[in-house]
């Protein structure tokens, strides 16, 4: 038996490093395969077991979940003799394998994992974080330099004898059961301390046989108690306290046992206050996140103990008769029974029938059991057997005298043909030595030294077949009960791999260097002053300069901006381990100013930064050409309509104008339509220059003026009191007629008709106060020619109101009666495809009383004023999907179905969550939905659009962006905007073929959709030629009636 388990112990230290080798090559395929995996390495000193480091293993992945990190696990063996050969090895390996995998965070469990952790820091082996648990972390609890955190190991003594004291209340004495490990004094030095504090008696039971333990525990009593401060694995004088171990001493002794450690109860311990596994591996896990999101681990504050709770065992609660009631409610409870079984009930009438069933079993069943135990036994040393002859590391058994016992396969293959001779006489009678006489020597030294007790390793070249290769030689000395070696096992190990992964390394670290020289980009490495280490021949290149000149110069002199000079420093000691990316002016070698947009990575060495640039100064170009167009009317040079929207919605929000009260007047001129017809559009274009150019001339300072459309002007009159306000329209009106456009000895003055309305802040939105002073132009003309006319809230009010009041009742009778109708207008692509291509808009028509159809545009204004607009985009969800659950044979060739939603109905919690849960409970393909929404809109509920489009796409739905570019004013917003299709606004797309400009600006707006991956859809194409200025720009679809009007969506499936 002792030689089978000095085999196993043998071939137990053959096996592990062929294991490491694998794990270590799975572990590369793994980063090969996913680059951007973070890596982490634990280390596990922590002395409880295998069942102990599963439940923490468990814990920490599952609060790491499915998170791109690769867990590299490593375990610390303590010492067999305290050799610090054995631990100097250990080290050498750690080393090998951090410098070979770059880990970004280490964990480690237990005193010794720390303390290795921490060596290779000091030694700057490690650059790596640290998140530390099952250790004593006090001394970092502060302020911290190093870069360390984690959760510290309080031992829970006081809770424990409370405890202790609570459930016996006339306590006699508590016996503490420890090792003689340098943790024990630690446990036995805090156990005197609260002991005599509580003033409770007490015995130490340290440096003790197990067995003497168990006949001290038989004498003792009920009113005495046990405390167990040694953990699974220590060693209670030559016996290790298993579970078994506990079991038995639990049931011999007269007194119950308590715990500090976990593994005791549920084996014969009552219970105790004590920290489970897994809960303290999920909080770790919560630690090890923080840190991989870019938390710098100094921020994170070290947890002052880990997660514990009381734990008893149930069995034993009744053995000792200690009632529930007395136990913390959010106690856990071991080995619980929730009924009695038949045999339990009736175990008195049962145990001789049960008794004589067993005698008769007995014989047979030890028989059997005897049996079966010497066939495993033979199967299991044949198994060693076979895994020692056949694994892949050459390996050899000697005996006391040196001779060889047992060689495996590899061995034999490398000491060649005549190896089965060698076994009974010395390894070294082989004809591998013959001509590597110092490599002998060496070898018999090393196998003396082994035999004496000394384990040996060294490294040394072995001529094999004319080449030499590098092997590592290991003789570990095999002990007896006794301490006599009677064994030794020597292991070769083929140390080409080795070196043949280090030159991969430096093969990399040269295809990195050329990466970084031959890279497209702009790559500098600048150092925490500011200086230009090295830059790729690119980053010279563009800036005008060679690469000399670059190198060992200070980057803030390439900046424009002095503020921006004068601030690097301190920018680039702000910069984490996150990427940071800026907008910045740089003058290049002919001093142009060029614009880049910086990205500086701090690199593993804290002192140097990564600077990513990329050229960005065509793009801003384009954006501020983009600005302008968003602020200003491209024809007359005044601001245009989104301007002037944006400076109406500033005077009625901004708390600064108080009570004062501004002006508004809506000019639209009477004479251009005429001049546009008789002349053309050129003539047209340069009379609203000339009237454009008067009210500039002749507004105050602080007003606004703005050319709202083709002949329309308004302007915005700030602190302004009626009466000055009407005199004001009433000399307009009067410049204006003395403004004369004179073309081919024919001249035409500019009559004007004006409407005014006054306006205070917080009175209404700029859409609501346009539309007054519209409304009152709309009034002035049909007064006739040169009229101003002032809005008045009453007339208004009354006029709107009986005529929307009566759509509102008619909407809300026909959404009784179900009285709409399903309409789709086909949406193309503008090059034709050879597939057949199915998408549309879903439109609505509403059925009157008499039954004619009724076009949105007479019913949708008084639903959106009166709140019902979100009532109406239900009823188009609900048609729209069952109408495609109960059309399959249309759903499998649709490509996209969109659907229209009202502002008011992505401002309505009530109705998102009900969009949202009904496509979750639909059996349709997300990924063939869209839904539509006006760029007005999602910019006036920008967070709340933002919102919802990030959780309908996350459904696979798709999100389209309506009437985008009227005004021009929202590409700042675009770009934030989660949207897949962007729909240019049909004021575009009309005059296309004709309008250089529209094209212009379609153009524009494609160009910048698609760098952002967005699609673009043309509204409003109404012939071939429009569409086929669309196809040269590159838009991608069409809609309007080119393709087809809209029909009811049952002709779909007809056509």
């Amino acid at each position: 038996m002792s030689n089978s388990l000095i085999r196993v112990y043998s071939l137990n230290q053959v096996i592990k490093p062929i294991l490491l080798l694998v794990l270590l090559s799975l572990a590369l395929l793994s980063l090969k395969a996913e680059a951007r995996t973070a890596r982490v390495l634990m280390l596990n000193s922590y002395p409880a077991g295998l069942q102990w480091d599963a439940s923490f293993d468990r814990g920490l992945r599952q609060q790491v979940g499915n998170r791109s990190v690769w867990l590299f696990n490593h375990r610390i063996e303590p010492s067999p003799s305290q050799d610090p050969s054995y631990r100097l090895a250990q080290f050498d390996l750690l080393n090998e394998i951090i410098l070979y995998y770059q880990f970004d965070l280490v964990v480690t469990v237990g005193e010794q994992a720390l303390h290795t952790a921490l060596a290779l820091q000091d030694e700057a082996i490690l650059q790596a974080p640290i998140v530390a648990a099952g250790a004593d972390l006090s001394a970092y609890m502060g302020p911290r330099e190093r870069r360390i955190t984690g959760i510290h190991e309080q031992l829970p003594m006081r809770e424990n004898l409370l405890l202790i004291r609570q459930l016996i209340p006339d306590l006699e004495a508590i016996y503490l059961l420890v090792d003689d490990s340098e943790a024990s004094n630690e446990i036995t030095k805090e156990f005197v301390q609260l002991a005599e504090q509580f003033a409770i008696p007490y015995t130490l039971w340290q440096d003790q046989d197990y067995e003497e333990v168990k006949a001290k525990t038989s004498l003792l009593s009920a009113k005495q108690a046990v405390l167990l401060g040694a953990l699974q694995q220590s060693q209670i004088g030559n016996t290790q306290l298993t579970e078994q171990a506990v079991q038995s001493l639990s049931m011999v002794s007269r007194a119950p046992i308590y715990s500090l450690w976990q593994h005791a109860i549920g084996n014969g311990a009552v219970g105790g206050f004590v920290s489970l596994p897994q809960p303290l591996g999920q909080a770790l896990g919560d630690t090890v996140l923080q840190v991989l999101q870019g938390t710098d681990v100094r921020d994170i504050a070290i947890s002052a103990r880990g997660p514990q709770t009381y734990l008893f065992d149930n069995k034993q609660l009744v053995r000792w008769k200690v009632s529930r009631g007395n136990l913390a409610e959010n106690s856990h409870f071991l080995n619980q029974q929730a009924y009695k079984t038949l045999p339990q009930r009736y175990q008195g009438a049962l145990l001789v029938g049960i008794t004589l069933l067993l005698a008769s079993l007995a014989i047979y069943g030890v028989w059997r059991a005897l049996t079966r135990t010497q066939r495993e036994l033979a199967e299991h040393e044949q198994n060693l057997q076979s895994v020692f002859t056949f694994t892949e590391q050459a390996s050899a058994l000697l005996d006391e005298n040196g001779h060889v016992q047992l060689l495996n396969q590899a061995l034999m293959e490398l000491l060649g043909e005549r190896a089965n001779y060698i076994v009974g006489n010395s390894l070294l009678d082989s004809h591998v030595w013959q001509h590597q006489v110092p490599l002998k020597q060496q070898l018999r030294d090393a196998i003396a030294k082994s035999l004496a007790g000394e384990k040996v390793r060294f490294q040394a070249e072995l001529n094999l077949e004319s080449r030499n290769v590098l092997y590592d030689f290991a003789l570990t000395p095999q002990s007896a009960t006794n301490g006599i070696v009677e064994q030794v096992l020597l292991e070769l190990r083929d140390l080409e791999l080795i070196q043949l992964e280090h030159r991969q390394l430096k093969q990399s670290e040269q295809h990195y260097r050329l990466l970084f020289e031959q890279s497209p980009a702009l790559l500098m490495l600048v150092n925490r002053l500011g200086v230009i280490v090295c830059c790729n021949q690119v980053a010279a290149k563009h800036l005008g300069m060679s690469k000399k000149q670059l190198e060992l110069s200070q980057l803030r002199s390439l900046y424009a901006e002095q503020s921006q000079q004068v601030s690097l420093l301190e920018y680039l000691e702000g910069i984490g381990s996150n990427k940071v990316t800026r907008q910045i002016a740089y003058n290049n070698g002919d001093n142009k100013q060029l614009w880049f947009k910086e990205s500086f990575v701090r690199m593993a060495e804290e002192d140097l930064f990564m600077l990513v640039c990329e050229d960005i100064t065509a793009t801003r170009s384009l954006a501020e050409e983009l600005d302008f167009h968003a602020n200003f009317d491209l024809l007359t040079g005044i601001y245009n309509r989104g301007f002037f929207e944006r400076r109406l919605e500033l005077l009625l929000n901004s708390s600064l104008s108080g009570e004062q009260q501004h002006a508004l007047l809506f000019i639209d001129l009477a004479q251009f339509k005429v001049i546009n017809d008789t002349f053309g559009h050129g003539s047209g274009d340069q009379a609203l220059k000339q009237v454009a150019g008067v009210l500039e001339q002749m507004i105050p300072e602080s007003a606004v003026v703005a050319r709202l459309g083709s002949d329309e002007f308004a302007i915005l009159l700030e602190d302004s009191s009626q009466q000055g306000s009407l005199d004001f329209a009433n000399l307009v009106i009067d410049r204006l007629n003395d403004t004369h456009y004179v073309r081919d000895e024919r001249m035409f003055s500019f009559g004007c008709s004006i409407g005014v309305t006054l306006f205070q802040q917080q009175q209404g939105s700029s859409q609501e106060v346009l539309a007054q002073a519209d409304n009152a132009c709309f009034t002035a003309k049909s007064l006739g020619r040169s009229r101003v006319y002032l809005y008045q809230m009453d007339d208004q009010m009354l006029l709107e109101r009986q005529g929307q009041m009566e759509w509102v009742t008619r909407i809300q009778k026909a959404l009784r009666e179900e009285r709409f109708l399903l309409y789709a207008q086909a949406i193309v692509p503008v090059k034709p495809s050879e597939s057949d291509y199915l998408h549309y808009e879903v439109l609505l028509r509403m059925i009157d009383e008499e039954g004619r159809v009724v076009p949105p545009g007479a019913f949708l204004p008084a639903a959106e004023n009166y709140n019902l607009a979100d009532q109406i985009d239900r009823v188009v969800i609900q048609k729209t999907l069952q109408w495609l659950s109960e059309n399959p044979g249309h759903l499998t060739r649709l490509n996209m179905c969109s659907m229209n939603l009202s502002g008011q109905s992505l401002g309505s919690a009530e109705f998102v969550a009900w969009l949202l849960q009904t496509l979750e409970d639909s059996a349709l393909p997300m990924n063939k939905l869209c839904f539509e929404t006006t760029e007005t809109v999602a910019i006036a509920n920008l967070d709340v659009a933002t919102e919802f489009f990030n959780k309908v796409r996350k459904l696979g739905c798709k999100i389209a962006l309506d009437d985008f570019g009227s005004g021009l004013s929202s590409f700042g917003y675009l770009k934030n905007l989660p949207i897949d299709y962007l729909k240019i606004d049909g004021i575009f797309i009309r005059d296309l073929e004709n309008d250089h400009m529209d094209a212009a600006i379609v153009k524009s707006i494609n160009q910048m959709s698609h760098v952002m991956g967005k699609k673009t859809i043309a509204e409003f194409v109404e012939n071939e030629a429009i569409n086929k200025v669309l196809a040269d720009i590159g838009v991608d679809f069409a809609q309007g009636y080119h393709f087809g009007k809209p029909v009811p969506i049952e002709m779909l499936v007809l056509n």
